[in-house]
């Protein structure tokens, strides 16, 4: 099973941003990636928990923002293009999921700052 770590992050609004993540094992050893399907989402977060489940704002999955890197040494990237957070300011939780040969684990959470830019 992978391991999932807190990754936070901070931008402008309109901004692109990516996330390069390496998923690893409990162990800390690189999870091959090779069958693995993944779905990243942000959501508004609020003062005391994230949203609801389903109530994302924005997901990305494979070949729609989820980029394979590197499926052996555990290698993927998030992409936000700026069309994503042009109209966003505040706080977001993020979280992305594997699943992988019907295991499904959580490999990466935290929170997203974004502020609202001027140009």
């Amino acid at each position: 099973m992978a391991l999932g770590t807190q990754n936070d992050a901070t931008l402008h609004s309109g901004d692109t941003l990516t996330l390069e993540v390496t998923v690893n094992d409990s162990s800390g050893s690189a999870v091959d990636l090779t069958a693995a399907t993944f779905t990243w989402a942000m959501s508004k977060k609020s003062s005391s928990a994230v949203a609801p489940r389903g109530a994302a704002l924005l997901t990305k999955a494979l070949a729609s923002g989820v980029t394979l890197i590197d499926a052996a040494t555990g290698r993927i990237d998030i992409t936000l293009d700026p069309a994503d957070t042009e109209s966003l300011a505040g706080t977001y939780y993020h979280e992305l999921q594997m699943t992988d040969t019907g295991v499904v684990s959580t490999v990466l959470y935290g929170t997203v700052i974004i502020k609202k830019d001027l140009i």
